[in-house]
């Protein structure tokens, strides 16, 4: 047992020297290609070195295509949807958020009667996505996005998909709609409670609640409106029911 203890203390010294070249070349990635583009649209060099400076690379994201010598790591994904259909589906689990959905929908009656009116899309719609993405609020969202995105960005799969989003991200994170240190994304780097991708709050997010913020992560009318606004964009039909 001690000759493997040793051997393994011995091992980890190795390992974050054969990682430090790799972040290195990580934070020229950020500077010569994030950078630029952040730039050329409209994001302050402020906000871009308080929401990257000091970033590190996420070595326990999934789905990442590793550097020659890193040995493969597990990739299985924490997504629900990816698994057994019985446990997503749970019938104790769905009473309870149908119970819950209702009486959110009483709470938040007039909001709702205002976004159905402006998007078309009725509130149990809403209501059932916003209880599935985030248990209506109450599931924390408490990662930090940008190591999750900008690691996809340099070494994931997708990777240009991915360094998209962190640009949009610094978008998001210029225009101010909650404190840098409020915009918080689940571990995949899905934002706030309707788990919009960066590029999807940009293209979607709606001021529910007329404050001049979209706010997704603590305002409960946001994020109800944002729903209706994506499915709205999509071509919801107002005149059909959810099954086409």
């Amino acid at each position: 047992m001690w000759r493997g203890l040793i051997l393994l203390l011995w091992a980890l010294p190795a390992v974050a020297q054969d990682r430090a070249p790799v972040e290195a070349r990580f934070q020229d990635w950020l500077e010569q290609v994030i950078w630029p583009q952040a730039q050329a649209r409209g994001v302050d060099r402020q906000i871009y070195d308080a929401a990257l400076g000091g970033v590190t690379l996420d070595w326990d994201v999934p789905s990442l295509i590793l550097p020659d010598g890193f040995a493969p790591r597990n990739q299985s994904t924490k997504q629900a949807e990816f698994r057994g259909p019985a446990r997503y589906f749970n019938t104790d689990n769905l009473i309870a958020s149908t119970r819950i959905g209702r009486d959110k929908g009483r709470q938040l009656d007039a909001a709702l009667t205002s976004i159905e009116g402006r998007f078309g899309v009725p509130r149990h719609i809403l209501l059932a996505i916003w209880g599935r993405e985030s248990g209506f609020g109450a599931v924390p969202i408490r990662d930090n996005p940008f190591p999750v995105l900008a690691t996809r960005g340099f070494m994931g799969r997708n990777a240009s998909y991915f360094t998209g989003e962190v640009v949009a991200l610094l978008q998001i994170a210029q225009a101010g709609h909650v404190p840098l240190a409020d915009l918080k994304s689940s571990w995949a780097g899905a934002l706030g409670q309707p788990q919009f991708m960066p590029s999807s709050f940009l293209a979607y997010a709606a001021d529910g609640d007329r404050d001049g913020r979209k706010d997704i992560w603590g305002s409960k009318v946001d994020t109800l409106a944002s729903i209706a606004s994506f499915l709205n964009t999509h071509d919801w039909d107002r005149n059909r029911g959810w099954g086409f």
